[in-house]
């Protein structure tokens, strides 16, 4: 599952180049919708008409990557979409965006709202271990590029 979710965490925005290539003029928009109450996949969705997760996962299904990589890339914005609640690739990919470094596109003023899915990673039944990787995404952080 290690390789898996880290492909998958590798993937997770290949959609993003699909949509800045047949879309790029108008990836401006989606930007300038991102703020506090308003993520990324919500801006593409309302601009574009589909978010890179989507995009990206439906690319992976052609290309024919394993189901579970297509639903890490496909939820990873949004994982109580998903059906799955078990500790999977989704699970891995989703906390490690929402810790991790800001998506590089975005403009620096831009304040995109937190991206935990808390209901979710309650009924995974690992909500109790967040504080914990907040705390090593920090210690983590002191050396890495945010």
């Amino acid at each position: 599952m290690t390789k898996m979710a880290y492909c998958a965490g590798m993937l997770s925005c290949v959609g993003c180049l699909a949509l800045l290539e047949q879309h790029g003029a108008g990836y401006g928009a989606v930007l300038k919708r991102v703020n506090e109450t308003t993520p990324l996949s919500v801006a593409e969705t309302a601009v574009l008409g589909a978010s890179h997760g989507h995009v990206g996962a439906y690319l992976l299904s052609l290309w024919g990557f394993e189901s579970h990589l297509v639903e890490a890339v496909a939820y990873a914005c949004t994982p109580s979409h998903s059906p799955s609640r078990a500790f999977a690739p989704l699970t891995a990919v989703h906390i490690a965006r929402a810790m991790g470094p800001r998506f590089p596109l975005l403009p620096p003023q831009c304040h995109p709202p937190d991206l935990m899915d808390d209901n979710y990673l309650r009924e995974c039944g690992i909500a109790h271990k967040v504080d914990e990787w907040r705390a090593l995404a920090e210690n983590d952080g002191k050396t890495a590029c945010r």
